[in-house]
């Protein structure tokens, strides 16, 4: 979530507001599956945005990307949101205030319904953001800020739209200024909208939520000296375990990993936990496998 996120409501256009405005009514006919087993399976409403109806197909996808941050964080940096063709709804989990805190992200699931999924891409189409992204390049004084990046995937897509330092313009007076070109505007007004989700789909588009439970996780491990494990607070060492069959040395980049064993040392370990394998010191980052993340 960036700044303006929290210190200012959103400014929405008069084509904006007029979709958000029909997007609590569900008079309009339920999606219908026109997809078949042979090709790959879409779905298309009365409006006709047809998108791909898998489990693994992202529909959506936000978050923020890059920006000056501690080691590991960028790798287990997870989307603000991620909407799966199959109605899947991921977003960041509740983060726990104490330390030493899991070594894993918390991570929520929940679900919307085809209709749901229509009126976010009826808004984004509405927003011009269902076509090949313009330049959002501004000249902006702020130093080290990662980029906003959202990603649609309806039939004809994706489109990845990514702009730096989106939603931290100031005015002289430091308070919250308008973006500095109509492009950014408009992306910064949809991805607002995004983060009050049931805004744009009404709340009987979404289903209740609960805490996901991943079965796969991506890993990157980092050498580490005895010096700098004895200068972590509370830092403990653990053995990893044999029966996993990826080596920590092989992680260095990233890894994937499940089974049993895997799920049962990564929920156990905490922000302090180090690792020995063959009689290396390693850190290690992780985070549970979702729709759409990199292959490894």
């Amino acid at each position: 979530m960036n700044r303006r996120t929290f210190l200012s409501s959103v400014m929405i256009t008069p084509a904006l507001a007029a979709v958000l405005a029909a997007c609590g009514d569900d008079s309009k006919p339920a999606a219908v599956d026109t997809g078949g087993s042979s090709g790959p399976t879409t779905t298309a409403s009365a409006q006709g945005i047809p998108y791909p109806t898998g489990a693994d197909d992202v529909i959506v996808r936000w978050g923020i990307e890059g920006g000056f941050v501690v080691a590991g964080f960028a790798f287990t940096n997870v989307p603000s949101l991620l909407i799966t063709g199959d109605g899947q709804v991921f977003s960041p989990g509740a983060t726990a205030l104490i330390y030493p805190g899991p070594l894993l992200p918390n991570l929520a699931v929940g679900s919307i319904t085809p209709q749901g999924i229509e009126k976010i891409l009826e808004l984004a189409k509405t927003a011009g953001l269902l076509a090949p992204p313009p330049e959002y390049f501004a000249e902006v004084q702020v130093a080290d800020v990662p980029d906003t990046v959202l990603i649609l995937g309806p039939v004809g897509g994706p489109y990845r739209h990514q702009a730096n330092a989106l939603g931290f313009q100031t005015d002289e007076n430091g308070n919250p200024a308008p973006e500095l070109t109509p492009e950014r505007e408009k992306l910064y007004q949809f991805v607002t909208l995004l983060g009050t989700l049931s805004k744009i789909t009404g709340e009987q588009n979404l289903g209740t939520g609960d805490m996901y439970a991943p079965t796969e996780f991506r890993m990157q491990s980092r050498v580490v000296t005895k010096e700098e494990f004895d200068s972590v607070e509370s830092a403990t060492m653990v053995d990893w375990p044999a029966e996993i069959s990826v080596r920590l040395a092989d992680a260095l980049t990233c890894a994937r990993v499940s089974g049993a064993a895997a799920t049962k040392t990564l929920n156990d370990a905490k922000q302090n936990t180090y690792f020995k394998d063959a009689d290396v010191l390693y850190s290690l980052a992780a985070v549970g496998v979702l729709p759409g993340d990199p292959a490894c």
